[in-house]
């Protein structure tokens, strides 16, 4: 079964950090709703949540999926990762460094896990340039990220007037994704991807993506905590 770790949207939203976008407020409780119906719309695909708690003084808590990798073998601390089968794409960014990596590379290095760097500009995470959106295909910025680091994939393009419409979780065959980018969307229908789209204003407002909001992982099911 797969789970989704999430957790409360903060009080404290508005006091979030911000690198590529202006600051503007935020509805703390459209931000709630809209969160939870992007729980709402993990579970339609057969995903167990589990929600943590909110931590009212640490502003951007509710994107969960930034500080940690969790693999089949081994969890660890640090995002800004995707993971394509056993290949472990790692965004270079301003908060992901070469020794970051090197340090990634040497503790899954047991686990015959393929890390490789990938040179993000202009975009705060690698999964704001690229993500993928089916088993053959990734959807990808490319003014943002080179499509080329991704060998053995094609490459859907968002549209010039959407460039933050590359971030997108794909889960048990659909694909959730924010309706602020329409013509992304129809592009992906065009192409088969079953896409479910969620509102996910708020939360862009502070820098987040769908991607940020849930850890997905696989779990034996005997091993899943009841509430």
């Amino acid at each position: 079964m797969i789970v989704a770790i999430t957790r409360e949207v903060s009080r404290s939203i508005t006091e979030c950090e911000l690198t590529h976008v202006a600051r503007t407020p935020i509805d703390l409780a459209v931000a709630r709703d809209q969160h939870d119906a992007y729980e709402e719309a993990l579970e339609s695909l057969g995903v167990r949540v589990i929600r943590l708690p909110e931590l009212p003084d640490l502003p951007d808590a509710v994107f969960v999926e930034d500080v940690a990798l969790v693999l089949d073998e081994v969890a660890v601390l640090g995002g800004d990762v995707l993971r394509i089968g056993r290949t472990l794409y790692v965004g270079l960014t301003q908060r992901t460094t070469a020794e970051g990596i090197a340090a990634l590379r040497a503790l899954v290095a047991p686990f015959s896990y393929d890390v490789r760097e990938v040179a993000v500009a202009g975009a705060l995470h690698l999964k704001t340039a690229v993500t993928q959106v089916s088993p053959d295909w990734i959807l990808v910025n490319p003014d943002w990220v080179d499509a080329a680091q991704f060998d053995g994939f094609d490459a859907l393009t968002v549209d010039p007037a959407e460039p933050f419409a590359a971030n997108a979780v794909m889960v048990s065959g659909g694909v959730i994704h924010s309706t602020a980018f329409p013509r992304t969307q129809n592009m992906l229908r065009a192409h088969g991807v079953s896409v479910i789209g969620v509102d996910a204003s708020e939360l862009a407002k502070a820098e987040g993506g769908v991607t940020c909001c849930s850890l997905l992982f696989d779990v034996l099911e005997a091993s899943i905590p009841t509430a």
